[in-house]
């Protein structure tokens, strides 16, 4: 693959593993968001059963409360279901956040390979224009040592 190429795909990787953080912390903050809720649904139960069970609340209190318990129950379960479900999508997006980082540090090795690989080409590319200009230098000496009529020298 070319090098351009290895560039633009790490740089497409490096978009993925932001994108998955940034969908992993979504997750995050849903899950803290139904554990509020759940908090809060448990704390109306609780607000609502010392109101239903203080001395001086009249029976109009109690049957209301026994009336709004269920719903109360409800909420709590609602949430709890919720929660469950945000877990199962933290996790996920965990799993595709760990995905998309090992996909973009092999795009990484890959372009850093390349990168070694054009080096060494472009070293053995020097060292035969190297070559060819002693070459040269070598065969102009010897063609002006004919000329001149000198008897050849070591080099």
């Amino acid at each position: 693959m070319q090098r351009k190429t290895l560039e633009t795909l790490l740089k497409v990787r490096k978009l993925a593993a932001d994108a998955a953080q940034r969908e992993l912390a979504k997750q995050q903050q849903a899950a803290a968001d139904a554990r509020d809720a759940i908090r809060a649904a448990e704390n109306r139960i609780q607000t609502e059963l010392a109101a239903a069970i203080d001395p001086n609340a009249d029976d109009d209190v109690v049957l209301a409360f026994s009336a709004w318990l269920p719903r109360g129950r409800a909420a709590v379960a609602d949430a709890r279901r919720r929660l469950e479900h945000c877990e199962t999508e933290v996790e996920l997006a965990q799993a595709r956040l760990a995905t998309t980082k090992t996909d973009f540090k092999s795009m990484e090795l890959m372009l850093e390979r390349k990168r070694g690989e054009e080096k060494i080409v472009a070293e053995k590319r020097e060292m035969v224009e190297l070559l060819e200009m002693a070459v040269r230098k070598i065969g102009i000496r010897k063609r002006n040592e004919r000329e001149a009529g000198d008897p050849p020298q070591s080099p």
